[in-house]
């Protein structure tokens, strides 16, 4: 496999399993590629970087999770790839600028 189809089967490996919560790194290893290089074209591609995708991403699942189900923070996070509740807890406090509870709050006052 060339380097440019590897990083063509890389980049959808990403928009396909991005819940699997597999770093840039560990996806170029699978793909044998480099992971500058792979990001590189991932940005050129999707106009967002890895990361930015991923937190979109998650982001929108998260909303739709805590708009439709009843779940626990912690499944959330583990049906998205973070390993641990902790994880999940800090990024949500990143990603939404306020602590998951905030969010539930808001998200479950909205929908009545």
């Amino acid at each position: 496999m060339s380097a440019a189809s590897a990083i063509q089967h890389a980049i959808a490996f990403i928009k396909a399993e991005w819940k699997q919560g597999k770093s840039l790194k560990e996806i170029a290893q699978i793909f044998r590629v480099d992971a500058g290089n792979l990001a590189r074209a991932f940005k050129d591609v999707e106009g967002v970087t890895v990361k930015e995708f991923l937190d979109r991403k998650r982001m929108e699942y998260v909303r739709t999770a805590l708009a439709t189900d009843l779940q626990y923070g912690y499944e959330i996070g583990e049906a998205i790839g973070f390993q641990d509740e902790l994880a999940f807890y800090r990024w949500t406090k990143t990603a939404f600028g306020v602590s998951f509870r905030a969010l539930c709050e808001k998200v479950r006052y909205k929908k009545q």
